[in-house]
């Protein structure tokens, strides 16, 4: 029985215009983006692939939830991962990004393989790919379709990142309160720093001497990065250097469910009544301890991307390129969200390595950088 986690995250947009577009074929690979040696152009797509669905409907459906008046679609993903296995069976890719040229309801993130425990949602399995982490749809081609500039930090930060995050986060059963998606707006989780907001949250409130400083992730002056906590639920922090997490706790509001789940968004009118500590020992005491350990889990990861056309459709000829820029932009944006104890990319994974001082506040400095590469150990179990 195949056991899989959505989670998804809702963007507006307007509706697509039209666009030039050049002849598709069922199955385009992209320009090699990583060249090891001149034999590896045969085995891998290097960062993206075109799909064309074989009949219509076989990729993508209208989907019928929406209730709009414009027209959005969904994926097949069976179909389409049992399409891409036919041609890239021994790629072992981690997580694999969709971007339909049809505009969908929501970005969102789907976890097929996981074995964790202490992360709260920690099994499933989908046969059909074994080593595959998650699959990501990335809803970006109505953004291509107005002329919206990219990269845009909101949606490669904010979501694209924010949506692999989702293979981990966040869905550990907190102290004295039920688990959520993403991370509660009245935590303060970077110890009282307003310049940091973990790509897993929408908001953080921070207290000091009786100060109240609300911080928007969405704010061009903060910086986005995985916070202690969650870079410990990923396995890329050992349990013993995480710092405490301050939880504001606020009085309710009557019938508004949404508010006394979340907390208070910057603006919200509210009333705090008490400041709580929360440990690393205390989340290990709700959750369990994670395993993998930090000593024994997955830190270098690949990713491929999947353009996916319906039959007979042209593909924009712009949008491809737009695509890239964002598979591009991903390698530096997750190794800087990860404060350097990560990294993804398309072929055998380059480690990228910093000195402490060429890290500043979350921004990778261009400066000292060393690139090895990497042999990744095949591991279907450990993330």
């Amino acid at each position: 029985m195949k056991k899989v986690l959505l989670v998804v995250i809702m963007l507006s947009y307007p509706k697509v215009i039209s666009a030039q577009t050049i002849k598709g074929t069922s199955l385009v690979l992209g320009n090699p983006i990583v060249v090891l040696n001149s034999d590896s152009v045969v085995s891998p797509p290097s960062g993206y692939v075109v799909l064309e669905e074989p009949n219509a409907g076989d990729f993508l459906v209208i989907d019928q939830s929406y209730t709009g008046t414009d027209t959005r679609w969904t994926v097949v993903f069976d179909n389409i991962l049992n399409k891409f296995n036919e041609t890239f069976s021994d790629q072992n890719y981690d997580f694999i990004v969709l971007c339909p040229t049809k505009p969908m309801v929501s970005n969102w993130s789907m976890a097929l393989n996981r074995h964790i425990d202490g992360i709260g949602e920690g099994y499933g399995t989908y046969p059909n790919a074994l080593n595959l982490k998650a699959l990501i749809a990335f809803d970006i081609f109505p953004m291509w379709s107005i002329g919206f500039p990219a990269p845009n930090s909101t949606f490669l930060d904010g979501v694209l990142v924010h949506e692999i995050g989702h293979y981990w986060l966040v869905f550990i059963q907190w102290p004295n309160s039920i688990a959520t998606a993403h991370w509660r707006n009245n935590l303060d989780l970077f110890s009282g720093d307003t310049s940091f907001a973990d790509p897993m949250a929408y908001y953080h409130w921070v207290i000091k001497n009786g100060q109240e400083t609300c911080v928007n992730a969405n704010d061009l002056n903060v910086t986005r990065k995985f916070s202690d906590l969650s870079l410990y639920l990923m396995g890329l922090l050992p349990p013993d250097q995480v710092s405490p997490i301050y939880e504001h706790v606020f009085e309710t509001k009557p019938e508004d469910d949404h508010y006394n789940i979340w907390g208070p968004a910057c603006g919200d009118a509210h009333q705090f009544i008490e400041t709580r500590t929360i440990t690393i020992q205390d989340i290990i005491n709700a959750n369990g301890v994670r395993n993998p350990s930090y000593e024994q889990s997955k830190k270098d990861f690949r990713i491929a991307f999947i353009i996916v056309t319906a039959k007979g459709e042209e593909v924009p000829s712009g949008f491809i390129d737009y695509v890239k820029i964002y598979m591009d932009a991903l390698p530096e944006a997750w190794y800087r969200q990860t404060s350097g104890k990560s990294t993804i990319g398309y072929l055998e994974t380059p480690r990228i390595v910093l000195s402490k001082a060429d890290i500043n506040f979350g921004q990778v400095i261009a400066k000292s950088i060393k690139i090895d590469t990497l042999t990744v150990t095949n591991n279907s179990i450990a993330p």
